[in-house]
């Protein structure tokens, strides 16, 4: 793996985001994004979970594919993926202080 450290905290914050996520909608919340929402429609918080995890390990195979031919853009790659699923966390945490 050529970018542990940032897969490490690419991990964290999706965890982190499936805890949160769970807190929401135990508390009456909503999940806000519209392609999970789908799927917890259809699945249930068991398939929304297993999404989640899913998208983790493919943006971890991405990240190592695009960096084999390009390492600075996988290494662009994993930056941007720990930056744009904090969106999700920080989205939460909204929630949890101010709406919920």
């Amino acid at each position: 793996m050529l970018f542990q450290s940032n897969y490490v905290w690419f991990v964290f914050v999706s965890l982190l985001d499936l805890m949160l996520t769970a807190v929401v909608l135990g508390l009456e919340g909503a999940e806000v994004n519209p392609v999970a929402d789908a799927v917890l429609q259809h699945a249930g918080v068991q398939g929304l979970m297993l999404f989640k995890l899913s998208l983790v390990v493919f943006v971890i195979i991405m990240c190592e594919w695009v960096a084999r031919r390009n390492l600075r853009a996988g290494r662009k790659l994993s930056e941007w993926s720990i930056a744009i699923t904090s969106i999700p966390v920080i989205v939460s945490l909204y929630q949890l202080m101010f709406e919920i």
